[in-house]
C-alpha cells in the first residue's frame, strides 16, 4: 500500500517558508464552517456566509498576503 500524500510531501520536498495567518475569537459560523465536512471546491466563508446569511467580510493581513475575518479580535501572522 502506497504511503499517503501527506508523508510523501513531507519527506520529498524541500523546506519552504508557509504563508500563515491565525484568526482568533471571530464569530462562530467561521469556526465551525471550517470543521463541517464539505466538498473540496467549497469555501468555508461561503459555508459561514450561508449561516450567518450574511458575507463575510475579510480583511488583508499587514505582514503576509492572506485574508482573515475583519470580526476577529486576534490575528497572528508569519512565515
Amino acid at each position: 500500500m502506497p504511503a499517503p500524500p501527506v508523508a510523501k510531501f513531507s519527506h520529498r520536498t524541500p523546506r519552504a517558508k508557509w504563508k500563515v495567518a491565525v484568526a482568533i475569537w471571530h464569530r462562530p459560523a467561521v469556526t465551525f464552517s471550517a470543521i463541517v465536512p464539505a466538498p473540496p471546491d467549497v469555501e468555508e466563508y461561503l459555508i459561514a456566509g450561508f449561516l450567518r446569511a450574511a458575507p463575510v467580510e475579510l480583511v488583508k493581513c499587514e505582514t503576509v498576503t492572506l485574508e482573515v475575518p475583519a470580526t476577529s479580535e486576534i490575528v497572528l501572522e508569519g512565515t
